[in-house]
C-alpha cells in the first residue's frame, strides 16, 4: 500500500510539473529567465534516494497508521494549496547578514543575532523598532535566556559570555570549550549547558563561572559535532549531534543514559513538547518525536527535497519548522498532519532559508532568515 501511494505521489507531481511547463507562453519564459540571478546559490538540498524517501514513508506508515500516510499525501502532492500565513510585522535587520538566533526576553523585547558582523539587535515588537544594536566582531552562534532574565551566548572563539539583558553590560565569560559553541540551553539551579564543535558538552555555574562537568562519549569523531541542545525534566539533558544521533544525558551522574537513532543526516534542532516528549529536525527532511524514558519515537513527518534548520514548540503543544526552502510550517504532533504553510515568494527561493525561529508570550511566531530579516506571524 506505501509503495503503490508513493508511486502514485511520484506520478501526480511529474502530471503537475508538465501542466506548468505548457501553460507558460513563450514570452513568460523568457521574462523568466531574463530575472533568474546571476549566480546562484552554492548550498544546495541535500539530495536523498528513492528508495530511502520509500523507506521513511513506509516506517510513517508502521509508526503513525494510514491516517498519517493519508495526511502526508495530501501535504506532499498540495502544493498548490499553500496557506498564507499573516505577517504582523517584518523587521529589517543587518543587510548580508543571515540571522543566527532569535530569543524572547521576559519583557517580551526580542534580541536577534546576526552572521558575519556579530551584531546584536534588541527590538521592541509592539513597536516595531529597533532599540539598539550591540556590536562585535565575533560571531554569535547560539543564544539562549536564563530564568534570572540574563542572556547567554555562544560565540565561535570557543567562548560563552553572560550578558545583562537591561544593560548590555558582559557579566562573566565562560572558557574552555576547544572549537565553535554552536548550542546552548538553560538549566536550573543557575546552570547552563553548552554544546560545541569539539563534540563536548560543559556543564556551567553561571554564578561562579566554573565548568561543572563535561559530557562526552567513546567514539566521538569530526562528524560528532554538537548542534543542538535542550533540557528535559528529571535532570536529563538531550543533545543532538552532526552524525544524526540524539543523546540523552543524566546530568547528576554524567552518564549518557539513552542514545536515539533515526536521522540519516545531521541533527539540526531540538524541542521539548509541554515538558515530556521531545522533538528533533534533520538535515534528512524529517521531524521525529520521542519518548526519552523508553527511547522509542511515536511519531514521524516526512518532507521531501528540503532540510530543516529550526524547530519549536508552541504553546498548544504543536510543533513549528523552518526550512532551507524558506516554508514555516505547522505540524500537528498528534497525526503528523501539516496544519499551516507559510511560504515567502523571492526570485531565488533561497535567500529566505528559515534558520531561527521563537515564540512570543502571546503565541505569535517569530522568524528569522538568511537575508537579515526578521518576520512576525500570526
Amino acid at each position: 500500500m506505501a509503495v503503490r501511494l508513493f508511486n502514485i505521489f511520484c506520478a501526480h507531481r511529474s502530471v503537475m510539473a508538465s501542466k506548468r511547463q505548457r501553460s507558460q507562453d513563450p514570452e513568460q519564459k523568457c521574462q523568466q529567465a531574463s530575472e533568474q540571478p546571476a549566480k546562484r546559490s552554492r548550498t544546495k538540498p541535500p539530495q536523498i534516494s528513492r528508495q530511502m524517501q520509500l523507506v521513511q514513508f513506509t516506517e510513517a506508515w508502521l509508526l503513525n497508521g494510514p491516517l498519517h500516510i493519508q495526511s502526508l499525501c495530501d501535504i506532499v502532492t498540495g502544493y498548490a494549496q499553500e496557506l498564507e500565513g499573516v505577517r504582523v510585522k517584518l523587521f529589517r535587520g543587518r543587510k548580508n547578514a543571515c540571522v543566527t538566533a532569535l530569543a524572547v526576553l521576559p519583557d517580551g523585547k526580542l534580541v536577534s543575532s546576526y552572521f558575519f558582523n556579530g551584531s546584536l539587535c534588541v527590538w521592541d515588537l509592539k513597536k516595531g523598532k529597533r532599540l539598539r544594536v550591540l556590536s562585535g566582531n565575533i560571531t554569535v552562534l547560539a543564544m539562549v535566556i536564563l530564568p534570572n532574565g540574563n542572556l547567554a551566548l555562544g560565540f565561535e572563539d570557543c567562548t560563552t559570555c553572560i550578558w545583562d539583558s537591561a544593560s548590555g553590560e558582559r557579566l562573566l565569560k565562560l572558557e574552555g570549550h576547544s572549537n565553535f559553541v554552536l548550542a546552548l540551553a538553560a538549566l536550573p539551579d543557575d546552570k547552563l549547558a553548552s554544546g560545541s564543535k569539539d563534540t563536548t558538552v560543559r556543564v556551567w555555574d553561571t554564578v561562579s563561572g566554573v565548568c561543572l562537568s563535561t559530557l562526552a562519549f567513546e567514539g566521538a569523531d569530526h562528524n560528532s559535532v554538537v548542534t543542538s541542545l535542550a533540557a528535559l525534566s528529571g535532570g536529563k539533558l538531550a543533545s543532538g549531534y552532526g552524525d544524526g544521533y540524539v543523546r540523552v544525558w543524566n546530568l547528576a551522574s554524567g552518564a549518557c543514559v539513552l542514545t536515539l537513532a533515526g536521522h540519516i543526516q545531521k541533527v539540526t534542532a531540538l524541542a521539548v513538547i509541554h515538558g515530556e516528549k521531545l522533538a528533533s529536525c534533520s538535515h534528512d527532511g524529517t521531524v521525529r518525536l520521542w519518548d526519552t524514558d523508553s527511547g522509542a519515537h511515536s511519531l514521524l513527518i516526512v518532507e521531501l527535497n528540503t532540510f530543516f534548520f529550526a524547530l519549536v514548540a508552541l504553546p498548544n503543544g504543536n510543533l513549528a519548522t523552518g526550512s532551507f526552502c524558506g516554508k514555516i510550517q505547522v505540524w500537528d504532533t498528534v497525526n503528523a498532519a501539516c496544519l499551516h504553510k507559510i511560504v515567502l515568494k523571492r526570485r531565488n527561493r533561497h535567500q529566505n532559508s528559515v534558520y531561527a525561529l521563537a515564540v512570543m508570550p502571546d503565541g505569535k511566531l517569530v522568524s528569522g532568515h538568511n537575508d537579515g530579516h526578521v518576520h512576525m506571524w500570526r
